[in-house]
């Protein structure tokens, strides 16, 4: 055996040809295998240049094993670094535990600067932690709900979790204003120089949000400082779901930039509404308005996947990072702003792309 460790532009290999791995490697049907989806998530973002940087392994002609990687500048309080989003990881069950899997991450060491990945599976941590990387179990997760009723089939909740929602659950006055190239690229601008995330400047917006081949979004602007992202599902069963994808801007307007994303998913007939992400600032800003912490209230139980709704624990997923320098500014999560829209966890699930 002969393995080959590579990107799969410089090994030539098609995005059909990965698309077919997925789908004949993976347990469940997973929009990776859909060749539409792949070209968006691996190629047309701003920083692939058109070109795909999955990390293949090969035996000879044959895909043994492939990561899912999305290249993407990555700030450091300002400076930028090559980085990369690890997505989904999978070799052939006939091919496991010949060492392709250590040389696939050793092969990636080389190549970034800035690696970060989200759900990492019980057989793959122990391969990232030999090299490196550092876990986070469970990313802070919160949710308001805003229809009682119509969540209230798909939770656990004990009585005190209605009361402290009606009694805790404090908005607070803003402004709303469209989205804008200008706008936005002076938000992140400003933002990048306190904070460790993956780019999010126009240009990364208009490829995350406006081009996605599947989900809408909606994008504004709130108190002219804090850029706010939400995408409502009203395909789960039972009730309309929404996530707020990503906040940054001004700590000053969190409250504000959260009590808009909160009402704009009440006007858009949302039963509820959760926040993920690792930045403690913005946490404790959730934290105080009064919305559910799902790792923290076991008064409150909320679903983690929507396709069908099941209740996991812990009701979120979690966090690798590595870095060649500045793994403690990164590993400091109140400079680290990661949030739904990174690291492909914010996917279709196969109800939304099988055609």
């Amino acid at each position: 055996m002969s393995i080959v460790i590579g990107s799969a532009n410089g090994l030539s290999i098609s995005p059909e040809r990965i698309c077919d791995f997925y789908d004949k490697n993976w347990a469940r049907k997973i929009a990776l295998s859909d060749e539409e989806f792949y070209k968006w998530q691996f190629i047309n973002n701003p920083s692939q240049h058109g070109t795909d940087e999955c990390c293949v392994a090969v035996d000879g002609d044959e895909i043994i094993g492939v990561m899912g990687l999305n290249q993407r500048d990555f700030y450091i309080k300002g400076k930028r670094l090559k980085g990369a989003e690890l997505t989904t990881w999978v070799v052939s069950e006939s091919k496991r535990n010949n060492g392709s899997g250590p040389k696939m991450i050793t092969y990636l060491k080389d190549q970034y600067d800035v690696m970060i990945g989200m759900g990492i599976s019980q057989a793959a941590l122990p391969i990232y932690l030999r090299n490196g990387f550092r876990y986070l179990k469970a990313i802070p997760r919160y949710v308001a709900p805003i229809d009682w009723d119509a969540v209230g089939p798909f939770i656990e909740a004990a009585p005190l979790a209605k009361k402290y929602n009606r009694e805790q659950l404090m908005l607070t006055d803003y402004t709303i204003s469209p989205n804008s190239p200008p706008i936005t690229d002076r938000i992140y601008n400003e933002f990048m120089l306190q904070h460790c995330s993956f780019s999010r400047n126009s240009k990364d917006a208009s490829w995350r949000y406006d081009q996605h081949p599947y989900f809408k979004y909606e994008q504004f602007i709130v108190n002219n400082s804090c850029f706010v992202s939400v995408r409502i599902d009203r395909d789960v069963d039972g009730f309309v779901m929404a996530h707020c994808v990503d906040i940054f801007g001004s700590h000053s307007d969190y409250k504000a930039a959260i009590s808009a994303a909160i009402n704009f998913a009440k006007d858009n007939g949302a039963h509820a509404i959760d926040f993920f992400g690792t930045n403690t600032t913005l946490c404790a800003e959730l934290n105080e308005m009064g919305l559910f912490s799902t790792l923290d209230h076991d008064f409150f139980k909320f679903p983690h996947l929507f396709h069908p709704v099941e209740i996991r624990n812990p009701a979120t997923t979690s966090l690798i990072m590595w870095a060649k320098n500045g793994l403690g500014e990164i590993l400091d999560l109140g400079n680290l702003h990661v949030t739904k829209q990174d690291a492909d966890f914010d996917r279709p699930t196969a109800q939304a792309f099988v055609k």
